[in-house]
């Protein structure tokens, strides 16, 4: 049985934002490169090249790239149950 449910790449230069909007699994999100915004619960926290942020299920979050350094992410989307196993390996 795969853990995952889907992963990719998404190179954000054509400005690819999401949001508000609410997920129904984990979301695990790095940032290759460039810059930009995550939203959840109302506040706002800038991103780096080199960090990641987790969107988990049912948050209402926004995220975008800031328009003078749109860069990349990975992305890898969990369900519940396979997000807890990973966090007890």
């Amino acid at each position: 049985m795969s853990t995952t449910i889907c992963y990719g790449r998404q190179d954000c230069h054509d400005l690819h934002s999401w949001g508000p909007g609410i997920r129904t699994c984990y979301v695990l999100h790095y940032i290759i490169k460039g810059k930009g915004t995550f939203i959840n619960g109302g506040k706002s926290y800038a991103l780096a090249a080199g960090e990641s942020f987790v969107i988990r299920p049912f948050d209402n979050i926004s995220y975008y790239p800031m328009k003078k350094n749109p860069g990349s992410t990975h992305g890898l989307s969990l369900t519940v149950k396979n997000m807890l196993l990973c966090l007890t390996v």
